[in-house]
């Protein structure tokens, strides 16, 4: 059994049970995450177990869900695509572009399925310090460096002798 938090609460004969049910479940495919949530469900409550808290389910789906790259886009009641968190990324479209001329050019040539939930966005302005004021400072050669640190070493030394003498 998974050693996460939504566990900690069972006790040693229901996480046992549970592992049982889980093991029940097999090597099935199912066609949305809300599926797989109420077979889960339904195993647990056919070994006997009490209703599956909502932390417990979340968990046992994270660990049981493999999602298929191949299947069709999942999508709501409404008929509006579900992103896959697994596969969610961001970019940082400049100000004055569409975002689907940039997503045409950067981005579907590399992800073809990619799509934008939200066109408008969180405007804001990205400021990057290091790349516009950063200046190059070489180390200093490591022959001077040795040096300096052979100079510490006989200043400590020499302290050293005070304190003793």
């Amino acid at each position: 059994m998974p050693n996460e938090k939504a566990f900690a609460k069972l006790d040693d004969d229901v996480r046992t049970r549970l592992a049982r049910a889980m093991y029940e479940l097999g090597d099935g495919d199912f066609d949305s995450e809300a599926e797989l949530r109420m077979v889960i469900a339904g195993k647990a409550a056919d070994a006997g177990l009490p209703k599956l808290s909502a932390p417990v389910l979340k968990a046992l789906v994270a660990r049981c869900l493999v999602r298929n790259p191949e299947a069709p886009p999942m999508t709501d009641v409404k008929g509006n695509a579900i992103a896959d968190p697994d596969r969610r990324d961001t970019e940082n479209v400049p100000l004055d572009e569409d975002v689907d001329a940039y997503l045409d050019r950067e981005v579907r040539p590399h992800v073809p399925g990619a799509w934008c939930p939200d066109h408008t966005g969180k405007i804001g302005y990205e400021v990057p310090f290091t790349r516009l004021f950063y200046t190059y400072v070489p180390p200093r050669p490591s022959a001077e460096i040795k040096a300096e640190l052979k100079a510490l070493e006989g200043e400590i030394h020499r302290l050293l002798l005070e304190v003793v003498a």
